[in-house]
């Protein structure tokens, strides 16, 4: 299995399952998303983590052409969050409480679970 089905399959997977989640539970997620944001030492755990998993994708999948760039450019926005929340932590609790908006939470639940869906289309096609 290359690089590309994997993550397709692991990151499909995992949205799939996040979006249903923030469906599900909405009112706890909107709570958990702001109250880990103005928590100086869970924010920049969460950005070490998101800095990890984006310089794994980038380093690994510096793929340009296709539908595998779609999983390039999470791996990028990944290391962007990170450095944000490592960088700028005291900054990202005010960006947050925009991220409390009804409007955007359903926006961004809807966004990552029709990316679950076609990475695990694509990741289930090609790997057959």
């Amino acid at each position: 299995m290359n690089y590309t089905i994997f993550y397709a399959k692991l990151i499909g997977l995992y949205m799939l399952i996040m979006s249903v989640g923030m469906f599900i539970n909405s009112k706890n997620f909107r709570i958990l998303i702001v109250e880990s944001a103005t928590n100086t030492s869970l924010n920049m755990f969460a950005g070490v983590i998101s800095l990890l998993f984006g310089l794994t994708i980038v380093l690994t999948h510096p793929l340009w052409q296709g539908w595998p760039m779609i999983i390039t450019i999470i791996g990028y926005l990944a290391v962007l969050k990170g450095i944000v929340r490592v960088c700028f932590t005291n900054s990202v609790a005010s960006m947050v409480h925009q991220f409390r908006s009804i409007k955007i939470y359903y926006f961004i639940s809807v966004l990552c679970l029709l990316l679950g869906i076609i990475l695990l289309y694509y990741g289930y096609r090609f790997s057959i």
